[in-house]
């Protein structure tokens, strides 16, 4: 996980940067801040990770995304 995030802030940063806050399980949570949350494409984001994370061989799905004032928290879902 932490080497598709890496990738992810690598192209999305400053506009989109991801953080990885928790990791229960087969489920991870991320906290995704900037200025991406005064977009159209707010979810394309989120799910740009998922993506990421699949060109490395990781299957995710979104579970959930919380909206905040930085931007939103997603969990992930580890796919079998």
């Amino acid at each position: 996980m932490a080497r598709g995030i890496k990738r992810y802030n690598r192209y999305r940063a400053p506009e989109a940067v991801a953080k990885l806050l928790t990791v229960e399980g087969d489920e991870f949570e991320v906290e995704f801040s900037g200025p991406f949350r005064f977009s159209c494409c707010f979810y394309d984001y989120i799910d740009d990770l998922r993506y990421e994370l699949e060109d490395l061989g990781v299957k995710v799905e979104v579970v959930s995304v919380e909206e905040n004032t930085r931007g939103a928290v997603a969990r992930f879902r580890l796919v079998k």
